[in-house]
């Protein structure tokens, strides 16, 4: 909707255009309320780029006016503000189309919202809206993964704990299993902390791994700190899970693991880089452990 703006002229405000691109990569984790707030911020977007176009044009009409309705041709310094000027009316009005179909849009949204989900196979959204738990618990065994993969993201969200079990049942799904762990830490259930643990061990290689060790930080359970300092120094996964597992146990806050994350990390610094891109991933894994050991340390003062 607002590519025919977006090409135009000066850069856009930044809400407006976080806004445009989560709706263009929404995978259907986005609630109606929320593409409805979305929605709004393009249309305020669009009204302020209108604004701003309107007045570049005043005030080149002002500066170059007289020469534009004189000169025979327009070169040099006058060309690009001819341009600009030229363009204003076609750009406002753009601008001014969007938003009216974004607010248009909008209050449409919010009517989908305020709807009960109903139907043997519900919006999943709608349920999301509606705090509709059995429903997206019933979702998790649809035939279709999208529409399983969207009620897990719905349940953690809400942080069902009666998700619990059939989300650690998910995580044997290599096309679940990703957002089955990140939906555990959400929950926050202590449960979830040795199946995440085994996961994480089976499968140190997966990127799935890397955001079950994020889990566990977000669980915040001292049980995971010793297999998290075991990960601390492991170079597997390209050396993304030590990277994580050093911000998970900053993230618990249990002070016992600082002693071991030092000496992690004087091993880390007394290392030898083969390269420069070695010694720089070094050097960022040494940055990122003493970040955590700082986080660390502060709590443990306070």
């Amino acid at each position: 909707m607002t590519a025919a703006v977006v090409g135009f002229g000066s850069r856009p405000p930044t809400r407006g255009e976080q806004s445009a691109q989560e709706l263009r990569a929404d995978d259907g984790s986005l609630t109606p309320t929320e593409i409805a707030g979305h929605l709004r911020e393009i249309a305020a977007w669009m009204q302020a780029f209108a604004e701003k176009t309107a007045r570049r044009a005043r005030a080149i009409e002002t500066q170059y006016g007289h020469h534009f309705r004189t000169a025979s041709l327009i070169y040099g310094e006058y060309y690009t503000p001819y341009l600009d000027y030229l363009a204003a009316p076609k750009k406002i009005t753009a601008a001014n189309s969007v938003r009216r179909n974004a607010l248009a849009l909008a209050a449409v949204y919010d009517r989908v919202a305020r709807k009960p989900p109903r139907g043997r196979r519900p919006d999943l959204a709608q349920c999301y809206e509606h705090k509709d738990t059995p429903r997206l618990l019933a979702a998790l065994g649809d035939r279709d993964p999208g529409a399983r993969l969207q009620a897990v993201r719905f349940l953690g969200r809400l942080q069902a704990t009666g998700a619990v079990d059939p989300l650690l049942g998910l995580l044997d799904d290599p096309a679940a299993a990703e957002e089955a762990a990140r939906a555990l830490g959400r929950i926050g259930d202590a449960r979830a902390v040795d199946p995440l643990i085994g996961f994480v061990r089976r499968n140190p290689d997966l990127k799935e791994a890397a955001t079950a060790v994020v889990a566990l930080g977000e669980l915040g359970d001292p049980r995971a700190v010793g297999f998290l300092l075991e990960c601390l120094d492991e170079r597997r996964n390209r050396g993304l899970i030590g990277n994580l597992a050093a911000h998970a146990l900053a993230k618990i806050g249990d002070p016992r693991a600082v002693a071991p994350m030092r000496e992690v990390l004087a091993r880390r610094r007394a290392e030898t880089a083969e390269s420069d891109v070695g010694k720089r991933l070094r050097d960022l894994d040494c940055r990122l452990i003493e970040e955590a050991i700082n986080t660390l340390t502060g709590a443990r003062d306070s």
